[in-house]
């Protein structure tokens, strides 16, 4: 009884959910895949040296990020005004998302760009994705733009 008791303990120990420390200011670099949306970016294209800012409260589990710089100014552009993604850690996994207010049509289709941001860290590394999706009105002209937009990442930050 006391072994079974024991390898429980030690695998409720392995599976833990407790959020990897995020915080910090990560250096990444993307680059651009398939152009679904049609917005005009280049496929391949890079861009290096990104900075992207990190908090973390509610015992690790609720995060901010902030895209700084050029690169925050470019997705602000495109998403309208200028807030951060909000999201949770869990383990090792970073989401966070940012609702676009940037209006655009197609028809009587009214509709605005929405992003997530999917992560996993590992120490002082970090990779994942960035996805653009249409958040729409509903109308039937919006099946033009049903389509998703990514920019795949990696950083790292300065080791803690």
């Amino acid at each position: 009884m006391k072994s079974l008791l024991l390898i429980t303990a030690i695998l409720a120990g392995c599976g833990s959910d407790d959020p990897v420390d995020a915080e910090g200011t990560w250096t990444v670099s993307t680059v651009n895949r398939e152009d679904d949306c049609n917005i005009g970016w280049n496929v391949g294209q890079t861009s290096q040296n990104v900075e992207v800012s990190i908090t973390q409260s509610n015992g690790g589990e609720s995060v901010n990020v902030d895209i700084n710089g050029i690169g925050g100014g470019v997705v602000d552009l495109f998403l309208g005004g200028n807030d951060i993604f909000t999201g949770h850690v869990s383990g090792a996994h970073l989401t966070a998302t940012r609702e676009g207010t940037r209006s655009n049509n197609m028809g009587n289709c009214t509709y605005t760009y929405n992003a997530t941001i999917e992560a996993h860290i590992s120490g002082d590394t970090m990779m994942g994705s960035i996805s653009y999706r249409p958040a729409t009105n509903g109308n039937s002209d919006c099946a033009a733009v049903e389509c998703v937009n990514v920019q795949d990442f990696s950083g790292n930050r300065p080791p803690m």
